[in-house]
């Protein structure tokens, strides 16, 4: 990324997000920096959506808090409203985001709850991003948080669906998965005696 950041070269639409997203999982807290001042620069809002894609492609754990703060920040206006949600949907696309994720939004319910409230379909948003899961363990963390939070979440359809897609994805991953797991052991197994 320091040879591309130092050019200004332009890089063809067709793999931009590729080209960025790589730049930044694979660079340093300089190049995140300096993708996010892009970002807050750029007034193409397609443009603005491939770096915000971006900057979700750090591995670094404190980084992608920091980018979910900014996102959670109601008054925070580098992300606009409408796309605060959005950042939540690329974390939680990535390896490393999708275990952060669900900690970070059951750590900050009660301010996005208390910032939101009156716009459901942000919050609907926010809520499809973060709870989702294919295990047991996961099931069980959204049940005992809904019951710890039931006075801000019992009215909230989108809880009740986000856990019925967990439950479905952990029932499958528990008939599956084992079965899965074999038949690509043997498929691997046939190629390499070939």
């Amino acid at each position: 990324m320091p040879k591309f950041r130092k050019s200004n070269c332009n890089v063809p639409v067709n793999v931009r997000s590729l080209v960025y997203c790589n730049g930044i999982k694979y660079g340093n807290d300089k190049e995140w920096q300096q993708m996010l001042q892009m970002f807050e620069r750029e007034p193409v809002q397609v443009e603005r959506d491939r770096l915000m894609y971006a900057l979700s492609c750090s591995r670094d754990t404190y980084t992608l808090k920091r980018l979910m703060n900014m996102a959670v920040d109601i008054n925070d206006t580098v992300i606009r409203l409408q796309d605060k949600s959005t950042v939540f949907s690329f974390v939680g696309g990535t390896h490393i985001g999708e275990h952060i994720i669900f900690d970070f939004f059951i750590q900050n319910w009660d301010t996005l709850y208390n910032d939101l409230k009156d716009q459901q379909t942000l919050l609907k948003r926010f809520v499809q991003a973060s709870l989702t899961g294919k295990t047991k363990r996961r099931v069980q963390e959204i049940e005992d948080f809904l019951v710890k939070n039931k006075a801000t979440t019992a009215n909230l359809d989108v809880f009740k669906q986000q856990l019925e897609i967990v439950q479905t994805n952990a029932k499958w991953m528990a008939r599956n998965y084992q079965n899965l797991v074999e038949w690509f052991k043997n498929a691997n197994s046939r190629k390499n005696n070939e």
